[in-house]
């Protein structure tokens, strides 16, 4: 399941500040009495199982394999040729893996691959997403991942290497896909909610895309009954403006796919105090480029999305909280770490 998959490619690492929060009040209370059953043990036992679980080998042999993922980080952002970067980030992913592997690893904080970003961690302690990016030459990007979580059923964890098809994928918005066939893009941000006895994972990620345009993400992740991964759920209400007079229809999606103008700064937050997922409205600089994204930009328009009863419903015109929190902002760019070009932060 997790266990056999090709090497992955890495350089050129960076990422952005992320914020996680957990809420739901629609969730049933037999649900909640459920869900506090299982976690309050599991948050009390943390002492025991956390770093202090780990041998003085264990801790070894984590500081040196992460003194070793620092290094090709570094190295990274010498590279210019495509091929060297496919070389280190060959050597990157298979030493990565190997740390994932070995026994005890959720234990290990991974504190350089927070630093640089790359690193998020769900509330409840028992996902962790691994994501980056190879700018290449042309201008494209691919992307590539891990997640490592916690089965509920076998309490084991599980790794899994996450494959970048979103060229392949014909019609992203409404496909589950899977970790061997992912929309690739890079994850800064979770938000875990629950629904009666179904818990998801939304995710919040930016791809550059290509020379004309770039993407925001909101994406569902789930496990099924196997454990593995699963990426997309209708949950995801869409207004649509369709033909010559903008009729507005609804529709449910698996998941939100923004793209518009490259050299554009788009916001896509979730503001934690509200509950909701912010984002800029687009609309294209001049109305005879409509459906042509690389003229699309953010209007004056802030509209959102409000998790109810196990549904993302859309908010138009949603107004921002003013909190200045580090959990609602993006990340400042490490100074040691190359960023694409195309990357814009949102502005605040």
């Amino acid at each position: 399941m997790a266990q056999n998959y090709q090497k992955q490619n890495i350089v050129s690492l960076y990422s952005s500040m992320f914020t996680i929060k957990t809420f739901g009040k629609e969730f049933a209370l037999k649900s909640f009495m459920l869900r506090l059953a299982f976690l309050l043990p599991h948050f009390l036992l943390l002492p025991v199982h956390g770093q202090s679980l780990l041998s003085d080998e264990d801790r070894s042999f984590f500081t040196s394999k992460e003194d070793s993922l620092s290094r090709y980080i570094r190295e990274s952002v010498k590279l210019k040729d495509d091929i060297d970067k496919i070389e280190l980030s060959t050597r990157f992913s298979s030493l990565l893996n190997e740390v994932l592997e070995h026994n005890n690893s959720w234990a290990w904080p991974f504190d350089s691959l927070k630093k640089t970003k790359m690193l998020i961690e769900a509330p409840d302690h028992e996902l962790r997403i691994i994501t980056w990016d190879v700018p290449m030459q042309d201008e494209t990007h691919h992307y590539y991942g891990f997640i490592q979580h916690l089965d509920p059923l076998s309490k084991k964890w599980n790794v899994f290497p996450l494959e970048d098809h979103s060229d392949d994928i014909r019609n992203p918005e409404n496909s589950t896909l899977s970790a061997d066939k992912w929309f690739g893009c890079y994850y800064h941000t979770i938000v875990e909610t629950y629904y009666k006895d179904r818990r998801y994972y939304t995710l919040l990620g930016w791809d550059g895309n290509g020379h004309l345009t770039q993407k925001k993400i909101i994406d569902i992740l789930w496990f099924n009954s196997s454990g593995d991964p699963q990426f997309g759920d209708g949950i995801f209400e869409v207004h649509k403006l369709v033909g010559k007079t903008d009729k507005e229809i609804v529709v449910w999606q698996k998941r939100v796919i923004f793209e518009f103008k490259q050299n554009a700064v788009m916001a896509l937050n979730f503001e934690p105090a509200q509950h909701l997922i912010v984002y800029d409205y687009l609309a294209p600089e001049e109305s005879w480029q409509k459906g042509q994204y690389q003229y699309y930009v953010p209007s004056l328009e802030l509209d959102a999305y409000k998790f109810k009863k196990g549904k993302w419903y859309y908010v138009k015109n949603a107004k921002a909280g003013n909190s200045k929190g580090k959990e609602d902002k993006y990340y400042n760019p490490p100074k040691d770490i190359s960023m694409p070009k195309n990357y814009k932060e949102p502005e605040h």
